[in-house]
Protein backbone atom coordinates (compact mmCIF):
# COMPACT_ATOMS: atom_id res chain seq x y z
CA UNK A 1 0.00 0.00 0.00
CA UNK A 2 1.05 3.62 -0.47
CA UNK A 3 0.84 6.98 1.30
CA UNK A 4 -2.67 7.72 2.68
CA UNK A 5 -4.50 11.05 2.51
CA UNK A 6 -7.36 12.43 4.63
CA UNK A 7 -10.81 13.42 3.47
CA UNK A 8 -11.71 17.06 4.21
CA UNK A 9 -13.72 16.07 7.29
CA UNK A 10 -10.82 13.87 8.51
CA UNK A 11 -13.11 10.84 8.78
CA UNK A 12 -11.77 8.80 5.85
CA UNK A 13 -8.40 7.81 4.43
CA UNK A 14 -7.66 7.01 0.79
CA UNK A 15 -4.52 5.18 -0.35
CA UNK A 16 -3.22 2.99 -3.20
CA UNK A 17 -2.98 -0.79 -2.71
CA UNK A 18 -1.18 -3.34 -4.85
CA UNK A 19 -3.04 -6.33 -6.23
CA UNK A 20 -0.80 -9.28 -5.30
CA UNK A 21 0.86 -11.09 -8.17
CA UNK A 22 0.01 -8.39 -10.74
CA UNK A 23 1.14 -4.95 -11.89
CA UNK A 24 -2.22 -3.48 -10.88
CA UNK A 25 -2.63 -0.85 -8.17
CA UNK A 26 -6.07 0.20 -6.92
CA UNK A 27 -7.42 2.96 -4.68
CA UNK A 28 -8.88 1.90 -1.32
CA UNK A 29 -10.65 3.86 1.40
CA UNK A 30 -11.40 3.21 5.06
CA UNK A 31 -12.32 5.14 8.18
CA UNK A 32 -9.58 6.65 10.33
CA UNK A 33 -10.41 3.97 12.91
CA UNK A 34 -9.37 1.32 10.36
CA UNK A 35 -12.92 0.15 9.65
CA UNK A 36 -15.05 -0.26 6.49
CA UNK A 37 -12.05 -0.97 4.27
CA UNK A 38 -12.97 -1.28 0.61
CA UNK A 39 -11.25 -1.13 -2.75
CA UNK A 40 -13.13 1.42 -4.88
CA UNK A 41 -11.43 0.96 -8.27
CA UNK A 42 -11.23 -2.07 -10.53
CA UNK A 43 -9.62 -3.20 -13.76
CA UNK A 44 -6.00 -3.17 -14.92
CA UNK A 45 -3.55 -0.31 -14.50
CA UNK A 46 -1.73 1.65 -11.81
CA UNK A 47 -3.57 4.17 -9.62
CA UNK A 48 -1.65 6.29 -7.10
CA UNK A 49 -1.61 9.62 -5.19
CA UNK A 50 -5.34 10.02 -4.45
CA UNK A 51 -7.09 13.14 -3.12
CA UNK A 52 -10.65 13.57 -1.87
CA UNK A 53 -13.01 16.22 -3.16
CA UNK A 54 -14.18 18.73 -0.50
CA UNK A 55 -17.69 17.21 -0.57
CA UNK A 56 -16.18 13.75 -0.01
CA UNK A 57 -17.98 12.16 -2.97
CA UNK A 58 -15.13 11.94 -5.42
CA UNK A 59 -11.47 11.00 -5.62
CA UNK A 60 -8.86 12.19 -8.10
CA UNK A 61 -5.57 10.39 -8.63
CA UNK A 62 -2.84 9.50 -11.08
CA UNK A 63 -3.81 6.61 -13.35
CA UNK A 64 -1.41 4.77 -15.68
CA UNK A 65 -2.15 2.07 -18.20
CA UNK A 66 0.78 -0.26 -17.51
CA UNK A 67 4.43 -0.59 -16.48
CA UNK A 68 7.17 -0.69 -19.07
CA UNK A 69 9.48 -3.66 -19.48
CA UNK A 70 12.49 -3.60 -17.15
CA UNK A 71 15.41 -1.51 -18.32
CA UNK A 72 18.69 -0.38 -16.77
CA UNK A 73 19.56 3.13 -15.57
CA UNK A 74 22.87 4.17 -13.95
CA UNK A 75 21.17 5.66 -10.90
CA UNK A 76 18.39 3.12 -10.24
CA UNK A 77 19.66 -0.09 -11.79
CA UNK A 78 16.91 -2.23 -13.28
CA UNK A 79 13.64 -0.34 -13.12
CA UNK A 80 10.21 -0.02 -14.74
CA UNK A 81 8.27 3.12 -15.58
CA UNK A 82 4.57 3.89 -15.64
CA UNK A 83 3.25 4.34 -19.18
CA UNK A 84 0.17 6.16 -20.48
CA UNK A 85 0.01 8.07 -17.20
CA UNK A 86 -2.94 10.46 -16.86
CA UNK A 87 -5.30 11.90 -14.20
CA UNK A 88 -8.58 10.20 -13.31
CA UNK A 89 -11.63 11.11 -11.22
CA UNK A 90 -13.80 8.54 -9.44
CA UNK A 91 -17.28 8.87 -7.99
CA UNK A 92 -16.55 6.30 -5.29
CA UNK A 93 -20.19 5.92 -4.25
CA UNK A 94 -21.22 4.96 -7.79
CA UNK A 95 -17.95 3.31 -8.81
CA UNK A 96 -17.68 5.40 -12.00
CA UNK A 97 -14.14 6.26 -13.11
CA UNK A 98 -13.35 8.97 -15.68
CA UNK A 99 -10.02 9.89 -17.23
CA UNK A 100 -9.85 13.69 -17.43
CA UNK A 101 -6.51 14.26 -19.22
CA UNK A 102 -4.86 13.16 -22.47
CA UNK A 103 -1.40 14.58 -21.88
CA UNK A 104 0.80 11.47 -21.65
CA UNK A 105 2.99 13.45 -19.26
CA UNK A 106 6.24 12.04 -17.92
CA UNK A 107 5.23 13.07 -14.40
CA UNK A 108 2.39 14.56 -12.37
CA UNK A 109 2.14 15.77 -8.81
CA UNK A 110 -0.77 14.65 -6.63
CA UNK A 111 -3.90 16.17 -8.26
CA UNK A 112 -6.16 18.32 -6.06
CA UNK A 113 -9.81 19.35 -6.19
CA UNK A 114 -10.80 22.98 -5.98
CA UNK A 115 -13.44 24.03 -3.46
CA UNK A 116 -16.43 23.39 -5.78
CA UNK A 117 -15.51 19.68 -6.17
CA UNK A 118 -16.05 20.12 -9.93
CA UNK A 119 -12.55 21.24 -10.96
CA UNK A 120 -9.19 19.49 -10.49
CA UNK A 121 -5.85 21.30 -10.25
CA UNK A 122 -3.00 19.36 -11.84
CA UNK A 123 0.73 19.92 -12.20
CA UNK A 124 2.47 18.10 -15.02
CA UNK A 125 5.63 17.85 -17.08
CA UNK A 126 4.69 19.49 -20.38
CA UNK A 127 6.47 18.72 -23.65
CA UNK A 128 6.83 21.59 -26.10
CA UNK A 129 8.95 22.60 -29.07
CA UNK A 130 11.73 25.04 -28.23
CA UNK A 131 11.32 27.93 -30.72
CA UNK A 132 15.07 28.61 -30.76
CA UNK A 133 16.34 25.08 -31.36
CA UNK A 134 13.30 23.26 -32.70
CA UNK A 135 13.99 20.47 -30.20
CA UNK A 136 11.48 18.96 -27.80
CA UNK A 137 11.85 20.44 -24.31
CA UNK A 138 10.08 20.07 -20.96
CA UNK A 139 8.58 22.52 -18.47
CA UNK A 140 6.43 22.24 -15.36
CA UNK A 141 2.91 23.55 -16.00
CA UNK A 142 -0.29 23.82 -13.97
CA UNK A 143 -3.84 23.60 -15.23
CA UNK A 144 -7.40 23.37 -13.93
CA UNK A 145 -9.61 20.69 -15.54
CA UNK A 146 -13.42 20.92 -15.43
CA UNK A 147 -14.58 17.37 -14.77
CA UNK A 148 -17.77 17.29 -16.85
CA UNK A 149 -16.51 19.13 -19.97
CA UNK A 150 -12.77 18.36 -19.68
CA UNK A 151 -12.09 22.04 -20.43
CA UNK A 152 -8.50 22.90 -19.46
CA UNK A 153 -7.28 26.30 -18.25
CA UNK A 154 -3.60 27.09 -17.61
CA UNK A 155 -3.11 28.70 -14.19
CA UNK A 156 -0.28 30.07 -12.06
CA UNK A 157 1.82 30.79 -15.14
CA UNK A 158 3.92 33.09 -12.93
CA UNK A 159 5.81 30.09 -11.52
CA UNK A 160 6.75 27.67 -14.31
CA UNK A 161 9.42 25.88 -12.25
CA UNK A 162 7.19 25.00 -9.30
CA UNK A 163 7.06 21.42 -8.03
CA UNK A 164 5.12 19.52 -5.33
CA UNK A 165 2.18 21.92 -4.97
CA UNK A 166 -0.10 22.05 -1.92
CA UNK A 167 -3.46 23.80 -2.27
CA UNK A 168 -5.52 25.44 0.49
CA UNK A 169 -9.18 24.31 0.55
CA UNK A 170 -10.42 27.60 -0.92
CA UNK A 171 -7.61 27.61 -3.51
CA UNK A 172 -6.70 31.17 -2.49
CA UNK A 173 -3.26 29.97 -1.50
CA UNK A 174 -0.92 27.48 -3.12
CA UNK A 175 2.51 26.53 -1.79
CA UNK A 176 5.19 25.00 -3.96
CA UNK A 177 8.90 24.25 -3.84
CA UNK A 178 11.61 25.28 -6.29
CA UNK A 179 15.27 24.54 -6.81
CA UNK A 180 16.96 27.80 -5.77
CA UNK A 181 20.61 27.17 -6.72
CA UNK A 182 20.60 29.60 -9.64
CA UNK A 183 18.27 32.02 -7.87
CA UNK A 184 20.77 32.33 -5.02
CA UNK A 185 23.90 32.13 -7.17
CA UNK A 186 25.24 35.43 -5.80
CA UNK A 187 24.39 34.59 -2.20
CA UNK A 188 27.71 34.43 -0.29
CA UNK A 189 26.23 31.81 2.05
CA UNK A 190 25.03 29.51 -0.73
CA UNK A 191 28.00 27.16 -0.86
CA UNK A 192 29.06 27.23 2.77
CA UNK A 193 26.91 27.20 5.89
CA UNK A 194 28.58 27.24 9.32
CA UNK A 195 31.80 26.10 7.70
CA UNK A 196 30.14 23.13 6.01
CA UNK A 197 30.41 22.91 2.23
CA UNK A 198 27.03 22.64 0.47
CA UNK A 199 26.61 20.12 -2.32
CA UNK A 200 23.62 19.11 -4.43
CA UNK A 201 20.38 20.98 -4.92
CA UNK A 202 18.84 23.51 -2.57
CA UNK A 203 15.04 23.68 -2.34
CA UNK A 204 12.85 26.39 -0.89
CA UNK A 205 9.17 27.08 -0.32
CA UNK A 206 7.13 29.73 -2.13
CA UNK A 207 3.55 30.92 -1.76
CA UNK A 208 1.09 31.92 -4.48
CA UNK A 209 -1.79 34.09 -3.23
CA UNK A 210 -4.86 35.22 -5.14
CA UNK A 211 -8.63 35.16 -4.91
CA UNK A 212 -10.56 31.95 -4.30
CA UNK A 213 -11.00 31.60 -8.08
CA UNK A 214 -7.57 30.46 -9.21
CA UNK A 215 -8.69 30.45 -12.85
CA UNK A 216 -9.50 34.17 -12.99
CA UNK A 217 -6.78 35.80 -10.93
CA UNK A 218 -3.10 36.27 -11.64
CA UNK A 219 -2.09 36.38 -7.99
CA UNK A 220 1.28 37.17 -6.48
CA UNK A 221 4.22 35.05 -5.34
CA UNK A 222 6.48 35.43 -2.32
CA UNK A 223 9.32 33.34 -1.01
CA UNK A 224 8.75 31.70 2.37
CA UNK A 225 12.10 30.07 3.17
CA UNK A 226 15.81 30.38 2.48
CA UNK A 227 16.99 27.04 3.79
CA UNK A 228 20.06 26.63 1.55
CA UNK A 229 19.66 22.88 1.93
CA UNK A 230 17.72 19.80 0.97
CA UNK A 231 14.03 19.73 1.97
CA UNK A 232 12.39 16.40 2.71
CA UNK A 233 8.74 17.46 2.61
CA UNK A 234 6.04 19.89 3.73
CA UNK A 235 2.29 20.28 4.11
CA UNK A 236 -0.43 22.93 4.43
CA UNK A 237 -2.85 23.34 7.33
CA UNK A 238 -6.54 22.95 6.46
CA UNK A 239 -7.21 26.70 6.76
CA UNK A 240 -4.20 27.63 4.62
CA UNK A 241 -2.58 29.70 7.39
CA UNK A 242 0.26 27.43 8.49
CA UNK A 243 2.85 25.26 6.82
CA UNK A 244 5.09 22.60 8.31
CA UNK A 245 8.32 21.52 6.63
CA UNK A 246 11.66 19.80 7.19
CA UNK A 247 15.17 20.92 6.15
CA UNK A 248 18.57 19.27 6.43
CA UNK A 249 19.92 22.59 7.69
CA UNK A 250 23.20 21.14 8.94
CA UNK A 251 23.88 19.20 5.74
CA UNK A 252 24.51 16.14 7.89
CA UNK A 253 21.51 13.99 6.99
CA UNK A 254 19.61 15.06 10.14
CA UNK A 255 16.30 16.78 9.40
CA UNK A 256 14.96 19.64 11.49
CA UNK A 257 11.23 20.31 11.54
CA UNK A 258 9.56 23.72 11.49
CA UNK A 259 6.09 25.29 11.64
CA UNK A 260 5.49 28.66 9.96
CA UNK A 261 2.55 31.00 10.38
CA UNK A 262 2.18 32.34 6.85
CA UNK A 263 0.28 35.45 7.94
CA UNK A 264 2.93 36.87 10.27
CA UNK A 265 6.01 34.91 9.15
CA UNK A 266 6.71 33.52 12.63
CA UNK A 267 8.64 30.23 12.58
CA UNK A 268 8.70 27.63 15.35
CA UNK A 269 11.22 24.79 15.39
CA UNK A 270 10.04 21.47 16.75
CA UNK A 271 12.42 20.26 19.44
CA UNK A 272 12.51 16.52 18.92
CA UNK A 273 14.12 14.38 21.63
CA UNK A 274 17.30 12.50 20.76
CA UNK A 275 15.96 9.49 22.62
CA UNK A 276 12.39 8.22 22.45
CA UNK A 277 11.07 7.66 25.97
CA UNK A 278 7.88 5.91 24.90
CA UNK A 279 6.15 4.77 21.73
CA UNK A 280 2.44 5.03 21.03
CA UNK A 281 0.94 1.58 21.56
CA UNK A 282 -0.71 0.61 18.28
CA UNK A 283 -1.56 -2.94 19.32
CA UNK A 284 -5.20 -3.73 20.14
CA UNK A 285 -5.79 -3.98 23.86
CA UNK A 286 -6.72 -7.44 25.14
CA UNK A 287 -9.93 -7.80 27.02
CA UNK A 288 -10.25 -9.88 30.19
CA UNK A 289 -10.64 -13.50 29.18
CA UNK A 290 -8.77 -13.14 25.85
CA UNK A 291 -6.01 -15.71 25.24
Amino acid sequence: WGTPTFSMDSKLLAFPVEEPGTDNWHIAIMTVEGKDYRVVTKGTGIRTAPSFSPDGRKLTYQCAGYLSESYYTPYKGNTRRQREREICVLDHAKGIEKRITKLDSYSYSRPKFLSDSEHVLIQFDERYTDPDTGNTAHRESMAVIKIDTLQSTKVMTEQPLAISTRVAPLAHRVTFSMVTNEMDANDPDLHEVDGVRVYGYNYDLFLWEGSDDIQKTKGSIRRLTKGRSYMSGYDFSANGNKITYAFDVGHNGIMKFFLMDINDGQVQEFRLPEKIDAWIDTQPQKKIGDQ
